[in-house]
């Protein structure tokens, strides 16, 4: 679904039915924009050293267009609507390893997202985290992709975020 778009008018016209449907409707999607917001409520273990693997999510807090499933390519939201999107990922694992996340688009690292925990020795986490705004098009996906220094259990409170913000 496009953002519907109603045309301007100076403050002496007067609308419509159409055009104040219009108005109604543009209003109405931009209080319930796409968004979604991804945990993973089992851990995970990462394998080879600093190879990066995507976080499967398999509970959503919320989903409201639908761009995410539990089951089926679960580590991806898949844009509905083209337009300007904050992407927000955060993982954490056990000690004594560094952890690194960074954000794909549709397969590809999003350049300049990447951050590492540094390395984290005794009974602590590593956490680490990142964001970015980024314009996406309908149709293509991201996923929050997490690398250690070894291997490593990712735990169950890593989440991913997409709100859309404009056109």
């Amino acid at each position: 679904m496009a953002v519907p778009v109603p045309a301007l008018h100076s403050a002496s016209t007067v609308l419509t039915t159409a055009e104040t449907t219009t108005w109604y409707n543009t209003m109405q999607w931009l209080l319930a924009p796409p968004k979604c917001r991804l945990t993973a409520s089992a851990t995970t273990t990462t394998g080879t050293a600093f190879a990066w693997s995507s976080v499967a999510f398999n509970t959503e807090a919320y989903d409201s267009t639908s761009m995410h499933d539990t089951v089926t390519n679960n580590s991806r939201i898949t844009i509905a609507t083209s337009g300007f999107y904050r992407l927000m990922a955060k993982s954490r694992a056990t000690a004594n390893v560094s952890l690194g996340i960074r954000l794909a688009v549709s397969g590809s690292a999003v350049p300049d997202v990447e951050n590492w925990a540094p390395f984290m020795a005794g009974p602590g986490v590593a956490d680490t985290s990142t964001s970015a705004t980024l314009y996406l098009t309908a149709g293509q996906y991201v996923e929050a992709q997490v690398a250690s220094s070894g291997a490593a259990t990712v735990v169950a409170s890593s989440t991913f975020e997409a709100h859309w913000v404009s056109n």
